[in-house]
């Protein structure tokens, strides 16, 4: 701009809203007149061109970022909580808050003889095929899987996705969840005999719960925490091989087409009073 030879210069402003993203500098050297106000109105849409490509650009560049973010977050967990983690624009550690929840915790039985008879191969082919189905089923009914936890399956219904009948949603799921199990016993009933040890068993809990992150700013899991939780795990834990049991809380949600059983009150681990249980099953 300092040069002699410059007899007429226009800097125009690269400006997206609230975004300056440059400036545009346009000199003209030797003799000759000034820029005319034809000129700048020619930079003018020119500039305006400039600037919408670059805001184009820029929003490609951010929903490719994003859907390789939610891809593989989804690896991880499911698709509702991939999208709010991906949406929150504050410290990811104050995402949480209480609200009705209901739990569903599912268990294999006599898991152990299984892990000491088949190959360890094997022991991964027939656990990812168990969480593969789970998982679909979690979803098919609009529920969010929390987490794996070895044999286990932790999974909730009713948030981040309010959903009109979440008890009855859990309770569909398992018993889904025993019918595909029987399935997978008879696939791989010929592999080992031990196969038809195990079983599945379910418990389903709702109540008020925290809901949120939860860990540290370098890990941290998105999860439930509340005494339900506990009792629905407890539950899983007391289940025989393909029995859903449930909470007087649960049952109370439950419509015409399951048929409820009242079972003795238990005293579960690590809950101070006595829980009444029922068993549920499809009619």
């Amino acid at each position: 701009m300092q040069s002699k030879r410059i007899i007429a210069a226009i800097s125009y402003p690269l400006k997206a809203k609230d975004r300056n993203l440059g400036v545009l500098n346009i000199s003209k050297t030797g003799n000759g007149a000034p820029f005319s106000s034809s000129d700048i109105e020619m930079l003018s849409i020119v500039c305006g061109q400039a600037v919408m490509a670059l805001e184009n650009l820029r929003v490609m560049e951010e929903k490719t970022e994003k859907m390789r973010m939610r891809t593989l977050l989804e690896q991880y967990v499911s698709p509702q909580v991939a999208n709010i983690l991906i949406s929150h624009g504050r410290d990811l550690m104050d995402i949480g808050e209480k609200m009705r929840i209901t739990v569903l915790f599912a268990d294999i039985r006599n898991f152990t003889p299984l892990v000491q008879s088949l190959p360890l191969e094997s022991l991964r082919s027939f656990l990812n095929q168990f969480f593969n189905f789970l998982s679909e089923i979690v979803f098919k009914y609009d529920g969010t899987l929390d987490k794996f936890m070895g044999d286990a399956l932790l999974a909730f219904f009713g948030a981040p996705i309010a959903i009109r009948n979440p008890e009855g949603s859990a309770v569909k799921s398992a018993i889904m969840m025993h019918e595909k199990f029987r399935e997978l016993k008879k696939k791989w009933a010929g592999n080992n005999g031990v196969i038809d040890q195990v079983g599945l068993g379910v418990g389903i809990s709702a109540g008020e719960m925290f809901l949120g992150n939860v860990g540290s700013q370098k890990r941290f899991d998105f999860t439930v925490l509340g005494v339900d939780v506990n009792i629905a795990q407890r539950l899983a834990m007391e289940a025989e091989s393909g029995e859903t049991l449930i909470t007087q809380g649960v049952k109370f949600e439950m419509g015409d087409e399951f048929h409820i059983r009242k079972e003795s009150s238990r005293m579960l681990k690590g809950i101070n009073a006595p829980v009444s249980v029922y068993s549920v099953e499809k009619i």
